[in-house]
């Protein structure tokens, strides 16, 4: 129930985004995930009715949030320790590098109606 795809459908916007996924690790054997119904995700989601897949692996993680309301602002409260990361973790756009707003442990980014965001955390 993850997100798995049929090479054949790998193309434009969704190929670019399934390359990202796999250039960070995703699929590996030491890729760890963690799907939104898993009661110890490490990443609780406020201000918007959406939900994630979450990834870590090497001192890393990916966050790849759903919109399933009206959008907004998505405040994710990041656990870095589970997550392996470094207290003073960075946040990025994964689909285009920009940096995202981080304070006190929450990522704050705009999310869109029924859109999705792919948060790197490094």
């Amino acid at each position: 129930h993850e997100i798995m795809i049929w090479r054949a459908y790998i193309s434009g916007a969704i190929g670019k985004c399934y390359k990202v996924m796999h250039e960070f690790g995703y699929g590996l054997d030491d890729c760890k995930v963690w799907r939104f119904w898993d009661p110890d995700q490490p990443v609780k989601i406020e201000g918007v009715n959406a939900n994630a897949i979450v990834f870590a692996r090497g001192g890393k993680a990916m966050v790849i949030a759903t919109d399933f309301g009206e959008g907004g602002e998505l405040r994710l409260q990041v656990d870095s320790k589970t997550l392996g990361l470094q207290p003073d973790f960075q946040a990025s756009d994964a689909e285009n590098g920009e940096k995202l707003p981080l304070a006190e442990g929450k990522v704050r980014v705009a999310l869109k109606r029924h859109d999705f965001r792919m948060i790197r955390l490094e």
